[in-house]
C-alpha cells in the first residue's frame, strides 16, 4: 500500500547506469530546456543477448536460446497470447513523489517544475521472442525439460506536462501465467527529452522502469536517480507513478468478489483467537483481542511476496480492533493486513502492520489508547507490528515534538499466545 517502494532494486540498477558518465555533462541550469538530453554524454545501452547456448552449472542443465515467431504456439506456450498482454497502452492520471534511494544515501530532492498530476502516455511493443529449452548438462541424473518463453520489449512514456519524453528500448518481461506480466527495464537517460528540475545542477542520470500489465490495465512507476553538481557528491531522486490510486504499483486492486471468501475466512481465525497474554513495557499483564470486523478501505493483490505464481498475497486497507481487558486501549487503529494463499488458494498468513503519527491530546479519541504519558511531547507516533496469524506482536508509542521525526520512547505493549511466553527485552529499552 502507499506510500509504495520497489526502489531497492531499481536503484541497485541505476547505480550502474550512473557509470555511464566518466566526465560531467553539460547542466548549467538543472537540464531545464525542453530540448535538451537529460543525460547527454550518457551512452544507450547496449542490445539483448544474443542467441545461443550456454550451461547451468549449478543445475547441471545446459539452456538452448532460439528466436521465435510472434505466431509461436505449442502447449503451454502461446507468443500471441503473451504479446497480446504485454502490448498494452494506457492515458492516465499519474503524479511525481520525491524518492529515496535505498541503495545509497541520497537526500529526497524537491519535485519542481512538473504538472502535480500529469497525464502519463504509456505503450508497450514486444520487440524480440525467445524459446528457452533445457538440455542435460554434464551432471548425471539431472531433470532438464523445462522451456518456457522470454519477451523482450520497448516502453515509450510521455507527460502532459512536458517533464518526460522518450523510450527504454529494451525491457525484460516476466510471464506469471496467462494473466498477468511484469517488464523491468533500465538504462541511463540519453534517450529522455524534457525538463527534469532538481533544483540543481545535473551531472549524471539514470532512469528504471517497472511495469505491472494485466487484464486490468497498465500500472507503472519510472524512478530517476541524479548525481547532483558540487562537494561533496550528492544525490537526488524523484519517481513518476500512474494510475493513482491506493495500491501500490506492483499490485492490482481486486474487487469484492475476488476477496470476499479470503477476508471473511480471516475473519474468522481471528475472532476464533482466545485472548493473547500481553504485558506492558512496566511489567503489568493483561489480556488484549484483535479484531478484522471494520470496513475495507482498499484492497490489493500482489505478487511481490510469494514464490510461486500460484500463490497470492493480498492487502487490505482497515481499521484493526483492539481492546484489553485492563480497559487502557478500546479503539480501532488504521492500518494494513496481509494475507497470503498458498497454490490452493487456501489462507496461510495473516499480518497487521501500522505506523500513525497523532496529536498528544487525540491519542484517546483517536485510538482508543489511555494512560500513555507522553512527557510533555505535543506530537507521537505509534506503530504495531502483529504476525503469525495476529498471535505475536507489538505496540510501540513514541512522544515527538510536532516538527521533529525523531521518538522519544513513551509506552509498549508485546503480546503473545499465552503462557509461557518469552517476551525478551522491551522494544525500548
Amino acid at each position: 500500500m502507499k506510500p509504495a517502494s520497489w526502489g531497492a532494486a531499481t536503484f541497485l540498477v541505476l547505480g550502474t547506469a550512473l557509470a555511464c558518465s566518466g566526465e560531467s555533462a553539460e547542466a548549467p541550469s538543472a537540464l531545464a530546456s525542453p530540448d535538451r538530453v537529460l543525460c547527454a554524454r550518457c551512452q544507450p545501452p547496449p542490445a539483448g543477448g544474443e542467441t545461443g547456448d550456454f550451461l547451468n552449472s549449478t543445475g547441471g542443465c545446459g539452456v538452448t536460446i532460439t528466436d521465435v515467431g510472434r505466431d509461436f504456439d505449442e502447449p503451454g506456450l502461446n507468443a500471441r497470447a503473451a504479446i497480446e498482454l504485454v502490448e498494452q497502452s494506457a492515458s492516465v492520471p499519474g503524479h511525481y513523489v520525491a524518492a529515496r534511494s535505498l541503495a545509497i544515501a541520497a537526500d529526497p530532492a524537491e519535485v519542481s517544475g512538473h504538472g502535480a498530476d500529469p497525464i502519463v502516455d504509456v505503450a508497450v511493443e514486444v520487440t524480440r521472442v525467445q524459446l528457452f529449452e533445457q538440455i542435460p548438462g554434464s551432471l548425471r541424473g539431472s531433470q532438464c525439460s523445462q522451456r518456457w518463453l522470454s519477451l523482450d520489449a520497448s516502453t515509450s512514456i510521455h507527460t502532459s506536462d512536458g517533464a518526460l519524453s522518450g523510450r527504454f528500448e529494451h525491457g525484460l518481461v516476466a510471464l506469471f501465467g496467462d494473466g498477468e506480466a511484469q517488464l523491468f527495464a533500465w538504462q541511463d537517460a540519453s534517450s529522455f527529452r524534457g525538463s527534469l528540475e532538481f533544483g540543481e545542477p545535473i551531472t549524471a542520470l539514470g532512469a528504471g522502469l517497472y511495469l505491472l500489465l494485466s487484464p486490468a490495465g497498465v500500472r507503472g512507476r519510472v524512478d530517476m536517480l541524479a548525481t547532483l553538481a558540487g562537494e561533496p557528491e550528492r544525490y537526488g531522486a524523484i519517481a513518476l507513478e500512474w494510475p493513482v490510486d491506493a495500491c501500490e504499483i506492483e499490485q492490482t486492486p481486486v474487487l469484492e468478489e475476488e476477496y470476499l471468501p479470503l477476508l471473511e475466512q480471516a475473519r474468522a481465525v481471528a475472532g476464533a483467537q482466545p485472548p493473547l497474554l500481553a504485558r506492558w513495557q512496566d511489567g503489568s499483564d493483561t489480556e488484549l483481542r484483535v479484531t478484522l470486523n471494520a470496513p475495507i478501505d482498499a484492497a490489493c493483490r500482489t505478487r511481490s511476496r510469494v514464490s510461486s505464481a500460484a500463490e497470492a498475497s493480498y492487502e487490505f486497507v482497515t481499521p484493526v480492533q483492539l481492546a484489553t481487558s485492563d480497559a487502557r486501549i478500546s479503539g480501532s487503529v488504521p492500518g494494513v493486513f496481509d494475507v497470503r494463499t498458498d497454490e490452493d488458494g487456501e489462507l496461510t498468513v495473516i499480518n497487521f502492520d501500522t505506523f500513525q503519527r497523532f496529536r498528544a491530546a487525540e491519542l484517546e479519541s483517536a485510538f482508543g489508547i489511555h494512560g500513555v504519558d507522553l512527557r510533555g511531547a505535543e506530537c507521537g507516533a505509534l506503530s504495531i507490528h502483529n504476525n503469525f496469524n495476529l498471535t505475536s506482536g507489538s505496540l510501540v508509542i513514541g512522544a515527538r515534538p510536532c516538527d521533529d521525526s525523531t521518538d522519544e520512547p513513551a509506552e509498549s505493549l508485546r503480546w503473545c499466545p499465552g503462557p509461557p511466553c518469552d517476551f525478551g527485552e522491551s522494544p525500548l529499552r
